[in-house]
């Protein structure tokens, strides 16, 4: 009866935790101010009260998204993808399949903060030009 080969555990092999930091920590600071901006939206006590508050949540949100998830997001994915590639081709993944399913996973959230971002685009366009609808066009008036 030979020894067993050594097997390394996933937390001995940690390709890719380091970018948890990021895309669980770093990103979900937008998500704060989007949850209290959420209870302001179901309380119309609130929003009467604090309109600049409410106000400066829905910015906040805005602006930190803007930040974290649309500038920061596709640099550290592109660098987190790459290293996905370059842990598979040295062999030292500690499991391809989930690597795959990892940048798989990354790319399409990628896509997601895209579309978030036109998203939050429009409204901040909205908010700074009143009277326009979100695709930046004059509102019909009714008289």
């Amino acid at each position: 009866a030979g020894r067993p080969s050594p097997r390394r555990s996933h937390s001995t092999a940690p390709c890719a935790h380091y970018y948890s930091l990021f895309f669980l920590g770093l990103c979900s600071i937008s998500s704060v101010f989007l949850c209290l901006s959420d209870v302001f939206r179901h309380s119309e006590v609130l929003q009467t009260r604090l309109p600049s508050v409410n106000l400066g949540l829905r910015v906040g949100f805005a602006l930190s998204f803007l930040a974290i998830r649309s500038c920061m997001w596709p640099l550290v994915s592109l660098r987190f993808l790459r290293d996905i590639v370059e842990a598979t081709r040295a062999g030292t993944a500690h499991s391809v399949p989930a690597l795959a399913i990892y940048g798989f996973c990354n790319l399409m959230l990628t896509g997601l903060q895209g579309l978030w971002t036109v998203k939050i685009l429009q409204g901040l366009w909205k908010l700074i030009v009143p009277g326009t609808q979100n695709d930046g066009r004059e509102k019909a008036k009714s008289s």
